[in-house]
């Protein structure tokens, strides 16, 4: 497997940097949909960048839950099919909140930090916990750790062949030094009935 280069890992970060705002923001806090600047040429979308297609779950008033998509990319659907996998009461409730922390269509409420630590959790106890691996790998690529977040979805994929949404984010990745690699994975997600938000396909794997 070809590795990504330094010099791409370099350029992710600095997309993220950009979009969260600078070191000095609040973490978990973006500037809104309306203020992010453009991806650089040849660079796929952030992955932290609002995808607002369809409904949520709700505003996330003070003391209710984080909202989500109800569908697509990071949605509840894909919460439930992790909670469906998992036995124990205190695993469902750590991946819901970090999954929520990590996903949440309000931006200010991400925290990936602390969901990274919640998803650590789960997997102490739920080794085979695809969706927490994805959610990790989301997690951590967002703190700036792009070679963590491939070898979190690729250990996704290892679990579950057909996780689509791990699928898709490893093409993501891949768009920004291996192509032909990422075709691979971005083809398996389309395969897998995968909206293709981040027009993957139109910009990097026709």
């Amino acid at each position: 497997m070809k590795n990504i280069s330094f010099t791409s890992f370099f350029l992710a970060v600095a997309l993220l940097i950009v979009v969260a705002g600078g070191c000095g923001q609040k973490q978990g806090a973006e500037p809104p949909e309306t203020t992010q600047p453009a991806p650089a040429p040849g660079q796929p979308t952030p992955m932290n960048a609002p995808f607002m297609q369809g409904q949520t779950t709700g505003p996330a008033e003070e003391g209710k839950t984080l909202p989500l998509k109800l569908t697509g990319l990071n949605s509840v659907e894909e919460l439930n099919r992790g909670l469906a996998k998992l036995s124990d009461a205190e695993s469902k409730r750590l991946f819901e909140e970090a999954f929520r922390k990590t996903f949440s269509t309000e931006q200010a409420g991400r925290n990936y930090g602390e969901a990274e630590t919640e998803f650590k959790q789960v997997l102490g106890k739920n080794p085979k916990s695809a969706e927490s691996y994805r959610g990790l790998g989301y997690a951590v690529f967002n703190q700036g750790q792009a070679q963590g977040a491939l070898q979190y979805y690729l250990k996704a994929i290892e679990i579950d062949p057909n996780y689509g949404e791990a699928h898709y984010a490893v093409a993501f990745l891949y768009a920004m030094g291996d192509t032909a690699k990422g075709k691979e994975h971005y083809q398996k997600a389309m395969q897998l009935g995968i909206p293709d938000e981040r027009k993957l396909g139109e910009r990097f794997y026709k």
